[in-house]
Order: C-alpha cells, then structure tokens, then sequence
C-alpha cells in the first residue's frame, strides 16, 4: 500500500526548492493526514507529503536514533479518538535512504505540543525493516482515549537533490474496545510496586504507550505495563517475566524511567522467560516495562524479582533474545555471529574435589575457535547434577556450576553445548571429567 502511494505521489513534478522551510518544520506547525481518493470516489486511505529539501533539525527534541539522525524533519499530527486506537505510521522516500521517524503521544487536554521525550522510533538500526531489500521504517502504538500522537520524519546526512527529498507517509488507525487501563500503564509515583522473592501476577491486558514512556528501537511493543522496585540493600537482582503475551521486557535505573537511563531490554525469540540480571544500588528505583502486542482480556504476566547472586543470564534467558552487546540481559558480543563451536575443543584438569557441595568449580581451557551462549553441565550416567551458562568462552576460564541435585561420590565428566552462527545449538568436544570424593 504504500508503495503504491510513493509512486503516485512522486510521479508528480517537483517544485524548486524555496528559501524557506516548510510550515511543519517543527512541532507547532504539525500538519494532518489527508485522505486518498479511490478510483470510486471514495476516501480510503490517509497519507501526507514531506519535502525535506529546505527543512531544518529540531532544538531541544531528543533524537532517539543516536545524533546523526533527524537533521532534517517534518511533522504531522494523528487526532485524538473517543475510544483507545492503534496507530501505524509507515514512511518512504523515492532513495533507498531509511526514513527517520519517532512517535511522541500527547497527554490528553494539553495544547502546546510535548516533545520531551519519543514515545516510539524508527529508523536505521532499529529493526529488520531497514536492512530489507525495499527499506522502509514504520511505528505502531496502541494508545489510549483521548490522546493525540505527533510524528517526526526526518532525514539524517547531507541534504540530496530536492526530489531525493520528498517522503510519503501513510496511516493506518484502527479503534478497539473501550476498557480500563491496566493498573501500571503509566511509569510514575503511583506506579505499583514489584514483589520480592516472589512471583506476582501482573494484569497487561489492552495496555497502551502513554507520553510518559521512553522510546526503545530495539525493543518495541504496542504496549507496556511498568512495575517498580526500590531495593533495600545493594547487589544483584535477577528479573524474571513469563507469559503467553510478553513480547519484550526492559529495565531503567533513576528516579523516573528515561532513554538515557536504561539498562538493557530484552526481545522475545521463543517460549520460555525473559530475564535480565541487574546491578541494584539501595534506595534507587528500578523500573521494570513489561511490553505486550495485542494483549486480550484476561492476560497476565507472571513477573519475579528475587537475589541475582551466582544467577548469570545469556542473551536474554531461556525464551529471551538480547539484541545489544553485553549488558545485564547476557547480550554476546559481534564475534559471536561468526562461531564455530563444532571446532573447540574443551579441556582442562581432571575434575576432582569434595562431593556434596552446593557450587563446584571448574577450570578449563577453550582451544581453537571460540564458543558462545554456552551451557556446562556437570554429567554422571545420563543425568545432570550440575550447571551454569557463560556468554563467551576462549583460553582459561574457572565456571561455577551450581548443583542442580545432590552431588555424590563418583565419576563426572563435563558437557558443553554452545550456539552456532546459525543459531542451532551444538555440542562442544569435551576432555574433562573426573572423580568426587
């Protein structure tokens, strides 16, 4: 569809370039969707024009695709509905060039625009959209009644010939049952509070994306209920959520959650939880965002927040996917998506030591090529007494294998699996093993 709407739309001759930018430069000036004709006469479909050839960047407007993007934009406005609606903005150029392109919900009954902060983005590097052989970036949100939802599209780079810098954005709304809000659909003081040590139910059924929650490019939903967490004491604290409509789950550290105070996010890859293990500091809150798509009456979220201690997470937990680097989310470093695990080998001391402990350590020594996302497990006649995951593994390391069930006298020999490049999980040779005593 939008393709379509770009070629009838740029097949019309291109005015030269004025002096001046154009009236929707900026926020103030946001401009309406207008509907498309069908050959029938009939209005169907809603898109708008930009030309960037003249705009300008914005002062003061956050630009969540990093400081190279948005410095030429324009905006439009989507009205405010009697009910709550969602929202989807796609947006293409005539160039392979990826539109910039964020999202910002308005609070209900405030006039002057609010553009502190992007409530939802994207753009390069934000997805899959942009590495397609047609790129093209889109946003959508469910919001809430009475709420309007201002959009920013932009182009990033030197400014190209003027007909390289004509967009056309498309809108698609469509509305959904009138209910209530699910408690927490907004991250502030009344925000509730998350249990300790234990698992508690959390309601994200028909959830929204209000004014008050920082876009995530890398880990979007169409909508998100938050918790909040203010630790008593410093340490380690192991974030787990599970549940049939959970898409994503992000963590934030501060006083109220920002772009610039997150953690790390996680993505959903396949069944199973999505856990992040994160540093705490007494007396700062940890604000938790459990993001759900198209969540029914009735879902609910099983979140749990309990000691991090010896609890190491890799790329994101058992169903989970980390999409950055690093972090506490366990995300693997680049080298990663060139692994070869069925060429290391893994070797090291005989085991040896005291059965009956809780921890057992191991040391190892990883040879040839590295391993990644990999799991040790302690083995002895088929079953498993021991475990742990590391991220990535080459050269010497010691692994602390936490003890699954109790652990006896008699032979042991180490298991290692490891992911591949192409994401199967393998099995890594293994020359350790050995006797507890």
């Amino acid at each position: 569809m939008l393709l379509a709407l770009l070629c009838a739309a740029l097949a019309l001759p291109v005015s030269a370039a004025i002096a001046a930018p154009p009236p929707n430069d900026g926020p103030d000036g946001a401009t309406a969707f207008e509907p498309v004709t069908a050959a029938n006469g009939t209005p169907r479909d809603m898109r708008a024009l930009a030309d960037l050839s003249e705009a300008t960047p914005d002062p003061g407007v956050p630009r969540c695709l990093g400081p190279r993007s948005f410095e030429r934009t324009a905006w439009f406005r989507v009205p405010a509905a009697a009910a709550p609606q969602v929202v989807t903005v796609e947006a293409a150029g005539r160039t392979l060039a990826v539109v910039d392109l964020a999202a910002f919900v308005q609070p209900e009954g405030v006039h002057p625009p609010l553009r502190r902060q992007p409530n939802a983005c994207s753009g390069v590097g934000s997805g899959a959209g942009d590495a397609a052989e047609e790129p093209t970036s889109g946003v959508t949100l469910q919001v809430p009644a009475g709420r309007s939802v201002l959009i920013q599209a932009g182009h990033r780079g030197p400014p190209a010939a003027p007909a390289d810098e004509q967009l056309v954005l498309s809108l698609d709304t469509r509305l959904l049952p009138f209910t209530p809000l699910p408690s927490g659909d907004m991250a502030t003081r009344h925000t509730p509070r998350a249990g300790i040590s234990h698992a508690s139910l959390v309601n994200i059924a028909h959830s929204t994306i209000t004014d008050d929650e920082p876009a995530d490019p890398v880990c979007p939903s169409l909508g998100s209920v938050w918790r909040r967490v203010k630790p008593s004491h410093s340490g380690r604290r192991l974030i787990t959520a599970r549940g049939r409509y959970v898409t994503t789950i992000a963590v934030y550290s501060g006083r109220l959650p920002t772009a610039s105070n997150e953690l790390d996010c996680v993505n959903r890859a396949m069944t199973g939880e999505l856990q992040m293990n994160v540093r705490a500091r007494r007396g700062r809150t940890l604000w938790i965002r459990i993001g759900s798509d198209n969540a029914p009456g009735g879902a609910r979220a099983k979140l749990r927040v309990e000691d991090g201690r010896d609890r190491p997470v890799v790329h994101g937990g058992p169903g989970g996917f980390d999409p950055t680097t690093g972090g506490p989310a366990g995300g693997l470093p680049a080298s990663c998506d060139r692994s070869r695990p069925e060429r290391a080998t893994v070797r090291g001391p005989r085991l040896a030591g005291a059965a009956g402990r809780h921890v057992v350590p191991v040391r190892i020594s990883v040879r040839g090529w590295a391993i990644c996302d990999v799991q040790a497990d302690l083995v002895r006649g088929g079953h498993v007494y021991a475990s742990t995951i590391a991220g990535r593994l080459h050269g010497r390391a010691t692994l602390r294998l936490i003890a699954t069930r109790a652990i006896r006298r008699g032979g042991y020999r180490l298991r290692v699996t490891a992911v591949d490049r192409l994401g199967k999980r393998v099995t890594v040779r293994s020359r350790v093993r050995g006797r507890l005593r």
